[in-house]
């Protein structure tokens, strides 16, 4: 991962002392990141990859693609696009709108059979009604 850093430094042409005071951390990260001691949290990760422009997936050596506009473009190109990006736009509004964890409950959601989804939807109902709310009409009227 961190040849990746290696690689945006080189392409920016800058050095890592110059990211550390751009980014706030320290060159001691760095080298210590280097010499494979330590890997950065994902925290200190997320202002590096928005200091270079790219994903922090793409950071972390976990895609191929630097920023989500080269992902959906690449998508375009191999004709599998449409409902994908739609798809995955749909979890970036999810995820801005209310969180992490409301896109990981959806995911791990539709992993569920018909019978194991109405059996959350039943649980949540229950939890709702003993803290006395009403999340479910909320939602349904935004």
């Amino acid at each position: 991962m961190y040849s990746i850093l290696e690689q945006l430094l080189d392409d920016k042409g800058i050095t890592a002392y110059q990211l550390s005071k751009a980014t706030g951390i320290s060159t001691a990260t760095f080298s210590s990141w280097k010499g494979g001691k330590y890997t950065p949290k994902d925290d200190k990760l997320q202002l590096i990859a928005n200091y270079f422009g790219v994903t922090l997936e793409y950071l972390k050596g976990e895609s191929e693609f630097k920023t989500k506009e080269e992902m959906f473009l690449h998508w375009d190109n191999q004709n599998k696009g449409g409902e994908l990006i739609s798809e995955i736009k749909t979890i970036e509004l999810v995820k801005s709108q209310y969180g992490e964890k409301v896109v990981k409950l959806i995911e791990n959601f539709t992993k569920l059979d018909d019978v194991d989804q109405i059996r959350i939807l039943e649980r949540i109902d229950m939890l709702l009604e003993d803290k006395k709310y009403d999340i479910k009409k909320e939602l349904l009227n935004a």
